[in-house]
């Protein structure tokens, strides 16, 4: 399986034309089954003569094919399409033509679509849920760094391959013969297809990027976790209307089990605007991965190898040396006859110690004597091992600012959550940034902020959000106030008469603006009522949420 927009069920082309390639050669691919149809065309099972490896191909429906400009939209999004090298994209192989069949190879997913699985299993437990969508957010954020939008995110074209990876289908192409083949929408009596996932700016035909991907994707998750997705109707037309102008049922009432937190995610993805969505899918992987870090692990218990206490092993309890050298292997407690215990306690209390020692006699102690003993290193969090991952990523000097600046930000939660603050702001000091990124002479320029300005203006944001995170209201608009006051040099002034360098860098950097108003919206609740006159000019960078009221606001330390 490779697309899993295919109909198996349809035996015929969607114009009604039969095609029959079993036991055919396209080019080195020997056709052996048919895998099934699609709005493109139809998909067979083939082995690859050269690599002897199965894949899957494509045929183009020939009245698409007939439409050159189509047609050459179609190789060249194909061919663009082959360089999104990632795990979680089904793989462009080749494309070629043969006795007038157009054709393409793709990787072969043994395995079934996202929709196949919900109706034959229902919703995953919450760890494979959170498995799932991590891998969906891992292909989108990928594409989007490629330049692509996928335009028709759905269960059908997510795969699951049986070793539990994540495929997505058709990345890029669905655009190629949007011209030729608009989505009717207003047709009864057919069944929902691509309208229940589509964001409300593809119904209204506005332009889209890749936060229309982000919103397909949250449709796509709701539908994962509640087992339906967010909007039914009669009508293709109805259902893509909701999307526009309903806001989508509470996920946490439907399922009370699930965490909060993941709800609201998914409520965040389909947000109506584009801007209240998140701005990337990396955002998304993040937040997953917090909720991930707080779950319950299910791996064996893992003690510090100094010490004597018992690691326990199916029934048996096996006590490790402190030297090493040997394990003492003891027969189970539950596996002793309980009418001993009584019996050796009245032994012990007559004073004959000899008969205890008979009594257990028959309860052997088992040395096992090991040549390599089992050492137990002490347990690395998850957080902290990214926390590593993060600084070596940031120190690799081959890397422009640009490309670690969203790490840098992500290195402030994993730091905070480990309770890092002092590490945290020491590494955010002006002349730490200056050794630890590489800062090449066009570094910033992707900001259109000079060099100095931006380094000056990372310490005060980054330090910022810390103390925000530490509950420090007053340090912290300190900091952003000072970032606020940061200027062009004189020379760049006679070319910037616009925004300041904060306004202008939070312009390009939209998760770094939502982590700024995030945390000023932080500071306004935990000062007193009567210090909460702040700076007016805070409101500007405060505007990218919704305002909070803060007539009553909660405890810093409680969840909202």
């Amino acid at each position: 399986m490779a697309d899993s927009s295919d109909k198996t069920e349809s035996e015929n082309k969607p114009d009604g034309s039969s095609m029959d390639l079993i036991g055919k050669t396209l080019g080195e691919f020997e056709i052996s089954r048919r895998l099934g149809a699609g709005g493109m065309g139809e998909v067979y099972l083939a082995r690859q003569k050269s690599l002897k490896r199965d894949v899957a191909i494509k045929v183009l429906r020939p009245d698409l094919a007939a439409n050159e400009t189509a047609l050459k939209r179609f190789q060249a999004e194909a061919e663009a399409v082959a360089r999104l090298n990632h795990p979680n994209i089904v793989q462009v192989y080749a494309i070629g033509e043969e006795n007038g069949l157009n054709y393409m190879a793709l990787e072969y997913v043994d395995g079934k679509n996202l929709r196949e699985y919900l109706s034959r299993k229902g919703t995953p437990d919450l760890p494979q849920a959170i498995n799932l969508m991590k891998q969906i957010a891992s292909a989108l954020s990928r594409a989007s760094e490629m330049g692509f939008v996928h335009r028709d995110i759905k269960p059908e074209n997510i795969l699951l391959g049986r070793k539990g990876e994540v495929k997505i289908a058709d990345f890029g192409l669905s655009r190629c013969f949007a011209d030729e083949e608009q989505v009717n929408i207003t047709r009864t009596g057919t069944t929902m297809g691509t309208p229940l996932y589509m964001s409300p700016e593809q119904v209204q035909g506005k332009t889209v990027d890749p936060r229309s991907d982000i919103y397909s994707f949250g449709v796509t998750s709701y539908h994962m976790l509640k087992g339906e997705p967010p909007f039914r109707g009669a009508t293709a037309f109805e259902v893509a209307l909701q999307h526009v102008q309903n806001e989508a049922p509470s996920l946490a009432e439907a399922r009370p089990d699930l965490p909060r937190e993941l709800c609201a995610i998914v409520h965040k993805m389909i947000a109506k605007k584009p801007e209240d969505r998140y701005q990337t899918a990396r955002e998304i992987i993040r937040e997953l991965n917090r909720i991930r870090e707080g779950m319950p692990q299910s791996s064996p218990l893992v003690g510090n190898s100094n010490s004597t206490q018992p690691v326990y092993s199916g029934a048996t309890q096996v006590v490790t040396s402190p030297a090493g050298g040997m394990d003492i292997e003891l027969v189970p407690v539950s596996s002793r006859p309980r009418w001993l215990y009584p019996l050796a306690g009245l032994v012990a209390a007559t004073g004959l110690g000899f008969a205890l020692n008979m009594v257990f006699a028959k309860t052997p102690v088992t040395v096992v004597e090991k040549e390599t003993p089992i050492v137990l290193e002490p347990a690395v969090s998850a957080n902290q091992k990214r926390i590593e991952e993060l600084q070596a990523h940031i120190e690799d000097k081959s890397l422009k600012l640009e490309v670690v600046i969203d790490d840098m930000l992500e290195l402030i939660f994993c730091m905070t959550r480990e309770k890092q603050f002092d590490q945290a702001m020491k590494f955010f000091e002006d002349a730490e940034l200056r050794k630890r990124s590489s800062f090449t002479s066009d570094s910033g320029s992707h900001y259109r902020v000079p060099k100095n300005q931006l380094i000056k203006l990372l310490s005060r944001l980054g330090k910022g959000i810390i103390l925000s995170l530490k509950d420090e209201s007053k340090a912290s608009l300190k900091e952003f106030s000072e970032a606020m006051k940061i200027d062009f040099p004189p020379k760049a002034l006679l070319k910037n008469d616009g925004p300041s360098p904060m306004a202008t860098f939070l312009k390009e950097n939209q998760i770094w603006k939502k982590a700024v108003a995030d945390a000023l919206e932080r500071d306004v609740i935990n000062l007193p009522p009567t210090e909460r006159n702040i700076d007016p000019k805070f409101d500007a960078y405060r505007s990218y949420l919704p305002r909070m009221s803060i007539t009553n606001p909660a405890p810093a330390n409680k969840k909202q």
